[in-house]
C-alpha cells in the first residue's frame, strides 16, 4: 500500500513538471484570461442598459481555465486534475485508469476556447445594445516561460450608444388601437433612452400579453412588426411599431366567451359507462356517474373566464392552475373553438 501511494505521488510530481505533456501537436493550454481592458466603459455605460451590456459581454467572453479558483476565468490555482490527468494519461493497471478517470480533468485549449468567435460574439452584444460603432477584439498571449502556454486578452471599445428618437405605432385598429394608446405610460421603449433590443423584444411582448388579455385570443407576438431606421441623424434610431398588414379577420379582433363545456371522464378502475349531464344556459356539465364527483359550483368557481367576458390570457393561466390546485383530477385540458360565425368562443375543459 506505501508502495503504491509512493508511486501516485511520484507521478503526480512528475506530471506537475509538465502540464503540457499530453497536448497535441501546435495546440497550446489556456491558462485564463489576462485582462479584459473596456475603452469607454466610464463615458458611455453608465445607465442600466450599458450596465448589463457591459454584464454579457463579459460573460460571453468568460471560460474557464484548468486550477481556475472558484470558477474564475482569470484566477488560477494549482491544476491538480490537470496533473491527474498526464500522470495516469498512458496508466494500463486498474487503479491508474481509475484514478484518471476519476481526478483527470481534460486540458483546456486554447483551440476549444476560440477567443475570436468569443469576441464575435462580444461584438454582437455592443450591437444588441445600441453600440452599433463599437469595436471587440481578441489577442493570444503566448508565455514567454512555455510556448505551449497562453492567456487570452480583450479589448472592448465602446462609442456613443444609439437613442430612440420619434417613436411611432400604426397601423392598429379598432380595440387594439384604443388600448395601445391607453397604456401608454407602460411602455418599454421611450424617446432618449439608450437602444435595446431586449427591449424592444419585451415591448413586443408586451403588446401582444395586452391584447390577448382583452379578448385578441389568436393573437401572436409576429404578428408586431418593429423597425429601425438609423439614417435620418446620428446616434437617432426612429422606430415604427406596426401590426402585419394582410393578416385574417379573425387574427385582429376581440372574442367573448360563449358556452362553457365541462366534461369529467370517466374513472377506469370504476367501469361506469352511464352519463349524464347537467346543462344551464351556456352552462354543461357531462359526467360518468350515478352523480356528479365534483359540485358544478365548485368547477365554476375555480373558473375565471366567465360567458359573456373577454377572453382573457391571464384568466386562462390562471383557471389552469386553480384547476391543478384542487388535487382532484389527474390532468385538465382546456381548449377553445369558435362558436358559430360571430366573435364568440366556446370553452370546452376535459378533467
Amino acid at each position: 500500500m506505501k508502495r503504491t501511494a509512493t508511486i501516485i505521488i511520484l507521478a503526480l510530481l512528475l506530471a506537475a513538471c509538465s502540464s503540457t505533456k499530453h497536448i497535441g501537436e501546435g495546440e497550446q493550454l489556456y491558462t485564463g484570461i489576462k485582462n479584459i481592458e473596456i475603452i469607454g466603459e466610464k463615458e458611455y455605460a453608465k445607465d442600466e442598459t450599458g450596465k448589463q451590456a457591459i454584464e454579457e459581454i463579459k460573460a460571453a467572453l468568460a471560460c474557464v481555465p484548468n486550477g481556475s479558483i472558484a470558477g474564475s476565468s482569470s484566477l488560477r490555482g494549482l491544476p491538480i486534475g490537470l496533473w491527474w490527468y498526464n500522470a495516469f494519461y498512458n496508466s494500463k493497471s486498474k487503479i491508474g485508469r481509475w484514478l484518471f478517470e476519476t481526478f483527470g480533468q481534460s486540458p483546456v485549449l486554447i483551440s476549444q476556447v476560440d477567443p475570436e468567435l468569443r469576441a464575435q460574439v462580444a461584438g454582437n452584444v455592443l450591437k444588441y445594445y445600441g453600440y452599433f460603432n463599437g469595436t471587440a477584439n481578441s489577442y493570444t498571449i503566448t508565455s514567454k516561460r512555455n510556448p505551449r502556454k497562453a492567456k487570452t486578452f480583450y479589448r472592448i471599445t465602446l462609442c456613443e450608444p444609439y437613442r430612440y428618437d420619434s417613436i411611432e405605432y400604426r397601423g392598429y385598429t379598432g380595440e387594439a388601437d384604443s388600448l395601445i394608446a391607453a397604456t401608454r405610460n407602460k411602455r418599454l421603449i421611450k424617446s432618449g433612452e439608450q437602444f435595446s433590443a431586449k427591449a424592444i423584444s419585451n415591448e413586443r411582448e408586451r403588446i401582444n400579453t395586452l391584447l390577448r388579455n382583452n379578448g385578441y385570443y389568436y393573437y401572436q407576438p409576429t404578428f408586431t412588426r418593429i423597425l429601425a431606421d438609423t439614417t435620418v441623424a446620428p446616434q437617432l434610431v426612429n422606430m415604427r411599431i406596426e401590426e402585419q398588414q394582410g393578416l385574417q379577420p379573425r387574427y385582429t379582433r376581440p372574442y367573448t366567451i360563449g358556452n362553457i363545456n365541462i366534461k369529467i371522464l370517466p374513472n377506469e378502475q370504476s367501469g361506469n359507462t352511464k352519463s349524464d349531464t347537467l346543462s344551464y344556459r351556456t352552462f354543461s356539465y357531462v359526467y360518468n356517474a350515478e352523480k356528479a364527483p365534483v359540485r358544478a359550483g365548485t368547477l365554476l368557481r375555480n373558473i375565471q373566464l366567465h360567458s359573456g367576458e373577454k377572453y382573457s390570457q391571464e384568466k386562462h393561466q390562471k383557471s389552469i392552475q386553480q384547476f391543478s390546485q384542487m388535487n382532484i383530477f389527474s390532468s385538465t385540458n382546456f381548449s377553445f373553438r369558435q362558436q358559430g360565425a360571430g366573435d364568440t368562443l366556446a370553452m370546452d375543459i376535459t378533467a
